[in-house]
């Protein structure tokens, strides 16, 4: 399971800084911002979308976000290079605030371009693949 991979490579971590294994309660707080940090970005980054919407419109926004997704996975994969957690925990806030703005962008943009007829269907087909993503994620374990 992934969180017992990460959790090796935190204690690996501390090893390697500290001399010592990590407290199991360390351990756990480390974990748990690890997860909840995503979410925190994404807040951050809905909120945010109508500050990059009207300063650059949709489509830039969503050009120039793509940014963020490439400095998450630089982060998040030289982080077991780096030896850092802490490159993972901020790899895992900026790809929620990337998340959080593509979130936002994509259905105004798809509803932009969509034909009258469309746009309503086309509109909730993003969030929709979202959601069976997340579901298939959760049935594969």
């Amino acid at each position: 399971a992934p969180q017992k991979v990460i959790e090796e490579f935190y204690n690996q971590t501390w090893v390697h800084r500290y001399g010592e294994r990590i407290l199991p309660t360390t351990l756990t707080t480390l974990w748990s911002l690890s997860v909840a940090i995503f979410s925190v970005g994404g807040m951050i980054g809905s909120f945010s979308v109508g500050l990059f919407v009207n300063r650059f419109g949709r489509r830039n926004s969503m050009l120039m976000m793509n940014l963020l997704a490439f400095v998450s996975a630089v982060l998040m994969g030289f982080s077991k290079l780096g030896k850092s957690f802490e490159m993972l925990i901020l790899g895992r806030f900026v790809i929620g605030v990337y998340c959080g703005l593509t979130t936002g962008f994509v259905p105004m943009y798809v509803g932009e371009v969509s034909p009258t007829a469309l746009r309503g269907a086309l509109g909730t087909l993003h969030q929709l693949g979202i959601v069976v993503g997340i579901l298939i994620a959760q049935a594969a374990g």
